[in-house]
């Protein structure tokens, strides 16, 4: 009988603005796990279907460009992929 595939969520919360290398991941999977992201938009949600143009003036840009964090499977190198 076949297992099922763990699934693991890293959800839109853990997203940092700005690109580092020193970032700890926020999870670490094993191979055949199934991994799912929960992206945010570029804006970092602070748009809605209720914004006007004028908003973008109030929009505070160090929210800009949220990204997701890293989570590396077990027995990768974070720098050079499967090892």
């Amino acid at each position: 009988m076949a297992h099922p595939t763990p699934i693991k969520t890293i959800h839109g919360q853990h997203c940092h603005h700005g690109w580092n290398r020193t970032n700890a991941p926020v999870a670490t999977v094993a191979p055949g796990t199934t991994l799912s992201f929960e992206c945010q938009d570029a804006a970092g949600g602070y748009f809605t279907r209720d914004s006007m143009a004028a908003d973008v003036t109030s929009m505070p840009f160090e929210r800009l460009n949220p990204v997701t964090w890293t989570a590396p499977a077990m027995g990768c190198s974070r720098a050079s992929g499967p090892t």
